[in-house]
């Protein structure tokens, strides 16, 4: 069998199309082809309970402290994608220099792990950490893009509400803050 009459039998034709799925499907199982080939994602999670400790216990004087995020959510509305109806968000404990009970929602980047109902968990870094005041409350918002696990390529957004009142109180106790709560929620979003 000579060249011409592979070319002519239509085998580099097929092996060409074959090398081409073949990357093709290299393409689909990476992660950018995970990214690619994703469907749009909306989950939503409220009303969840939070809590952050503090080790050792927060008091007025400046000190390295360990600190730990988690918050669960049992009412997850999976508006589309892969339904999850509930799971849990931690982070830390990740340590925080010259930290007191005056200014204990200090938090720099790094990278939170959710569990899902499913088994499944996703982890996400969080480039953004916003604090601000609304009214009443304090808010601390974590936003990042989910780069492990499920929703992968999906941009995260987690908040934790805490009343204001509260954290002022909070250096009122000699012994320290180690810990306190809040309300939560958890989106995640993908838009194609």
């Amino acid at each position: 069998m000579n060249m011409d009459d592979v070319v002519a039998g239509g085998n580099v034709r097929r092996l060409g199309s074959v090398l081409l799925s073949g990357a093709f499907l290299a393409v689909l199982l990476s992660p950018v082809g995970a990214a690619l080939a994703a469907e749009p994602v909306s989950v939503i999670c409220e009303l969840g309970t939070s809590t952050r400790t503090f080790s050792p216990a927060a008091t007025m004087n400046p000190q390295n402290i360990n600190v730990s995020t988690a918050s669960a959510f049992s009412n997850c509305l999976t508006v589309l994608g892969q339904v999850v109806l509930n799971g849990s968000v931690s982070t830390g404990p990740n340590l925080q220099t010259g930290l007191t009970c005056s200014s204990p929602l200090t938090t720099g980047a790094g990278e939170a792990t959710i569990t899902w109902n499913t088994g499944e968990t996703s982890r996400f870094d969080y480039t953004s950490v916003e604090v601000g005041v609304v009214g009443l409350t304090t808010v601390v918002t974590y936003a990042g893009t989910v780069l492990h696990g499920k929703y992968y390529g999906s941009t995260a957004t987690w908040s934790i509400v805490y009343t204001t009142a509260l954290l002022n109180l909070a250096c009122l106790n000699p012994a320290g803050v180690s810990s306190l709560g809040g309300i939560a929620q958890l989106t995640i979003t993908r838009v194609l």
